[in-house]
């Protein structure tokens, strides 16, 4: 019968999961074996607080956004190992694949996508985590969910109170902290599938003292799904036309990976300090840099953050917190941009498939390494102040200064080769520092803002919350982002939602100064890309076992960076992109230890230059999730994931993009006290799928098959 499951019609990878659950309910009827399990009461859920969407907390029900909050309980019964295995269980968004981003999913919210996801602000603790060379997060971001006490997501602008990058989204991550660890720290150890191991620690300890003390500490590592197959890259057109076999394909999609991440908070009195620190090693290239197959190059980036907050009370019903954050980015790439053996055209100023020159035969490969390191200051004052009523006005300011520099090897470009000479070996060149080799310049940036929101009580049940942002960059100028947002608890059960927002995405300094370069070219008259969204949700509960909301969403983007031209192409502000879709979401509380929780996200998105559909963004995107208590002991989680009609860019030849549904099963026991014990599999039925490359004839991307794996935890 399991056979027949793997193997068998679609709808049978859907329908199991409910079925186990209808009867395991039956088997398992008696309440008071229930007493002391840990599920998340879907109450719980809905009086939640929430941070990211005005800065200040309040009740997710009554935020002036459309946000969900994943927590530490939800995370350990879903079993979810990484930040992306988390964001599956948010509404509406998907996790997807570009050769920018190998091991770190980029995150596609309402249909706006790109190739290193600068319109997603991604934070830890309220502290941006954004590069300045690409405008988001590092390449290999692989943040372990062992460390996360929740997480929560504003679907839509949030400039107005963050500023640059939080443009479809924010993502904050919260990390447990000593008052979460003191009832809740943990040890564990995972190993499963390819090779894939975990070992981690969390404590917390409040002292007599009245120092707090928070720690998370995490080693990551995997060989990675070598069934994962490539079928032709861009190297294997190139051997069609120069009669060479180079190409590695077919050959495994490299989703290696060895990260190690640290995570300190401690807080005394009216100090609070964090510390981070990320450590990714020897991470695999996916499908290679220019979509070329290339096993021998890795990435090794790291990254460290330290913000020092003082909070005060000046005076009743004024608060007053000053911010100083210090940040560092390190990022080493050494890649075989095209594989040994390769036969490339080769131009007078030594780049690939530029004018002049001639054919060059590469023995050792077309070797780039390109580093770089990022230091940035950012200082921030922010005022809460209460004393009117029925307001909460938020005055906020800040300053912020970052330096980049950048350094590479290579065996190519200007000086270097000419296009005349046959073969080149490895032999490598230093460009750091030479202007007319160096793909990136050293440059620098600095930042202003000033921020003004007040959130207004008309009257017990309609709240106002109307907010603006001014930001001054040193690079590209002034940008001004407003944001309205009224709240109607029309009665009890019912909540009304009207959102307009309006947000900037700052290009980044790949995009204004990438030099040297065959494929593409920065531009230092880029200006910020801007999207303004209006937004209509309402929520649904006639009592504690019942919730549901629609939200009803329209966009226009304006200004968005694109390349443009053939070798090499510029970077410039011609991108035009409507959209709009519908979110559903319906949770149901059967029993108080069995929760069931569904959402469907239809997304429609409109090239406004071609008047086509926008590349690679599924239309449909469904979510059901079932959490069950059998007994005292024993709980059951199980998932299904379905995506629907992707659409190609075009002109693109290369076949319909498969519709799919992944189900995820994991399952505990209670050893002792304290101890359980775990076992999970992602993609349980074996689903071969992929995700859509953006480059034809290049193939798709392979996803990871069944992943199967067992975790000891132990909480003290």
């Amino acid at each position: 019968m399991y056979k027949y499951l793997i193997k068998g019609p679609p709808f049978m990878k859907i329908i199991y999961p409910l079925l186990l659950s209808s009867l395991l309910t039956n088997l398992y009827a008696e309440p008071e074996i229930y007493a002391n399990a840990k599920i998340l009461s879907l109450e719980d859920l809905m009086t939640m607080s929430i941070i990211s969407s005005t800065g200040t907390e309040q009740r997710i029900s009554d935020a002036p956004s459309i946000a969900s909050v994943i927590t530490a309980q939800q995370i350990e019964r879903s079993s979810a190992r990484t930040l992306s295995e988390v964001l599956q269980m948010v509404p509406g968004m998907q996790g997807y694949l570009t050769p920018a981003n190998a091991q770190n999913y980029a995150y596609d919210i309402r249909g706006i996508r790109t190739g290193f996801n600068p319109q997603i602000l991604t934070l830890i603790n309220g502290v941006g985590l954004d590069s300045v060379r690409v405008g988001s997060r590092i390449p290999s971001f692989t943040f372990p969910a062992s460390a996360i006490q929740r997480v929560e997501v504003i679907r839509g602008p949030g400039s107005a109170v963050y500023g640059a990058d939080a443009f479809a989204g924010v993502i904050n991550i919260i990390t447990k902290d000593a008052e979460y660890l003191q009832n809740n720290s943990q040890t564990g150890v995972r190993y499963g599938s390819f090779d894939t191991t975990e070992v981690y620690g969390s404590y917390g300890e409040i002292y007599k003292s009245g120092l707090e003390l928070g720690v998370n500490l995490s080693y990551m590592t995997s060989n990675g799904d070598k069934g994962r197959v490539i079928e032709s890259d861009l190297q294997t057109t190139l051997d069609g036309i120069f009669s060479t076999s180079a190409s590695l394909a077919p050959g495994a999609y490299d989703d290696r990976y060895n990260v190690y991440n640290m995570n300190l908070n401690l807080s005394y009195e009216k100090f609070s300090m964090n510390l981070w620190a990320y450590l990714a090693k020897d991470m695999g290239v996916g499908a290679g840099i220019a979509n070329s197959l290339d096993h021998e190059g890795k990435a090794k980036n790291s990254e460290f953050i330290a913000d020092l907050n003082h909070d005060n009370k000046p005076m009743e019903d004024v608060k007053w917190n000053n911010k100083i954050v210090l940040s560092y980015i390190d990022n080493n790439n050494y890649l075989n941009i095209f594989p040994t053996g390769a036969v490339l055209p080769i131009g007078d100023d030594g780049n690939a498939f530029t004018p002049g020159g001639g054919l060059v035969l590469f023995p050792d490969g077309y070797i780039g390494n390109p580093a770089s390191k990022e230091k940035k200051i950012t200082f921030e004052s922010t005022l809460n102040i209460s004393k009117f009523e029925n307001q909460n006005i938020r005055v906020s300011a800040g300053y912020s200064y970052v330096e980049f520099t950048a350094s590479a090897t290579q065996n190519f470009g200007p000086g270097v080769i000419d296009g005349t000479t046959s073969p080149i070996d490895g032999t490598l060149i230093d460009a750091t520092g030479i202007q007319s080799l160096i793909y990136l310049p050293d440059e620098d940036r600095k930042t202003f803002f000033l921020s003004l929101q007040d959130e207004y009580s008309l009257s017990k049940d309609l709240s106002l919350t109307v907010g603006v942002r001014y930001d001054n960059y040193s690079d590209f100028g002034n940008t001004i982002n407003p944001r309205l947002g009224l709240v109607w608890n029309t009665s009890e059960e019912f909540t009304t939602k009207i959102l307009y927002g309006r947000a900037f995405r700052a290009p980044s300094f790949t995009e204004q100064y990438t030099q040297n370069n065959p494929i593409a070219l920065g531009n230092d008259s880029l200006n910020p890309e801007t999207i303004d969204m209006i937004e209509w949700g309402t929520q649904y509960s006639p009592n504690s076992k019942l919730a549901s909301s629609i939200n009803l969403y329209w966009y226009e983007i304006n200004d968005g960076i694109q390349t443009v031209g053939t070798s090499p192409s510029i970077a410039q502000n011609i991108g035009k992109q409507n959209g709009a879709g519908v979110e559903m979401e319906l949770s149901y509380q059967a029993s108080k230890d069995l929760l069931f929780m569904a959402d469907y996200a239809y997304r429609w998105t409109d090239n406004i230059a071609t008047k086509e559909a926008v590349a690679d963004v599924p239309k449909h995107l469904a979510h059901v999730m079932f959490d069950y208590s059998i007994t005292h002991e024993w709980f059951l989680n199980s998932e299904v994931s379905y995506t629907a009609d992707t659409p190609r860019e075009g002109g693109d030849t290369r076949a319909k993009i498969d519709n799919y549904a992944v189900v995820n099963l994991s399952t505990g026991y209670r050893v002792t006290n304290g101890l359980e014990a775990v076992v999970a599999a992602r993609n349980l039925f074996d689903e071969e799928y992929v995700h859509p490359s953006t480059t034809n004839p290049v193939g798709d991307y392979p996803m990871e098959g069944i992943n199967l794996f067992a975790e000891l935890r132990y909480s003290f």
